[in-house]
């Protein structure tokens, strides 16, 4: 996710036109609160280090 976030952020940053770097960046700023909204889930439900595994019956 930060990796798209940082190509939005080279794209505001070389383009001339006003409209589309703003545009850019609310765009940039949107996946940056999914992915903490993300990092949040990961973390409440313990699963920040490793995915979850499946239950040995």
């Amino acid at each position: 996710m930060s990796a798209a976030a940082g190509r939005y952020g080279v794209s505001a940053s070389s383009i001339f036109r006003k409209d589309l770097g703003a545009l850019f960046l609310k765009l940039m700023g949107g996946i940056l609160v999914y992915s903490e909204d993300t990092s949040n889930l990961l973390i409440k439900h313990h699963m920040w280090d490793h995915p979850p595994l499946l239950e040995k019956k």
